[in-house]
């Protein structure tokens, strides 16, 4: 509260936050998760398994599967 007024954030006459929390819920959810497993996950394992003297790919189709994974990934 203010002295000349009070502020309404959930009011979208009076604030925009009400759109723009829409706005990224809807719109930027998808590419936060994408992000999180795409770049986070592969380096929180490649970290956990080269801290075990472990090189980052074990198999050798892991590179190939992590392609795939994102082509498929790409076309939804």
């Amino acid at each position: 509260m203010y002295r000349w007024d009070v502020v309404e954030v959930g009011n979208g006459n009076h604030c925009d936050y009400f759109h723009l929390r829409e706005l990224l819920m809807t719109h930027a959810l998808h590419d936060l998760l994408e992000t999180s497993h795409t770049i986070h996950y592969h380096n929180y394992r490649a970290d956990k398994l080269r801290s075990n003297g472990r090189p980052e790919s074990i198999l050798a189709c892991d590179e190939s599967y992590e392609h795939r994974i994102e082509r498929s990934n790409k076309t939804w």
